[in-house]
């Protein structure tokens, strides 16, 4: 999900790039998406783990920019957080979902 200038959530759905083995270990992988939502500058993106897998990934880095916002911004997972719908502590601490927020201007 982004959040355009108006402080508005743009859902992009789902990743997944069809025919590929996403979020497989030492890969980088690229989504890309269609709005009618002109983002203008991106202020935060959210990732969140879908509810049908109890699997846990954990995200290296983002990036996200769009056609009126070039430059966008990345962030980086420093904390090594692992990022799963099964958030219980017998699993060990995961994350339901991870944010990134632009820096202030």
């Amino acid at each position: 999900a982004a959040i355009d200038y108006d402080g508005n959530l743009v859902d992009f759905g789902q990743l997944d790039n069809a025919n590929y083995n996403d979020f497989e270990r030492g890969n980088t992988d690229e989504f890309q998406f269609q709005s009618e939502v002109d983002l203008a500058k991106i202020g935060c993106l959210m990732i969140r783990a879908g509810s049908k897998s109890e699997d846990a990934w954990m995200i290296d880095s983002v990036k996200i920019s769009s056609d009126s916002d070039p430059t966008g911004f990345s962030g980086s997972n420093s904390a090594n957080d692992w990022m799963s719908s099964d958030t219980s502590s017998r699993r060990g601490r995961r994350e339901l979902a991870m944010m990134w927020c632009a820096p202030p201007l």
